[in-house]
């Protein structure tokens, strides 16, 4: 999902209730800046996952 790390985690969240998921394969965009995709992936797990803990 695009917007603040609460709104991902809360989709995730709801995903994984709604289908009774336990695991995510996440995946990110890899062929645009590099800086950005490292970024991205940093936030994701600094901001967003352990929401979901």
């Amino acid at each position: 999902p695009v917007g603040p790390p609460k709104l991902a985690a809360d989709r995730l969240a709801a995903t994984a209730e709604r289908t009774g998921i336990t695991r995510f394969a996440l995946l990110v965009e890899g062929s645009g800046d590099l800086a950005a995709t490292e970024e991205n992936v940093r936030r994701l797990g600094a901001d967003v996952l352990p929401l979901l803990s």
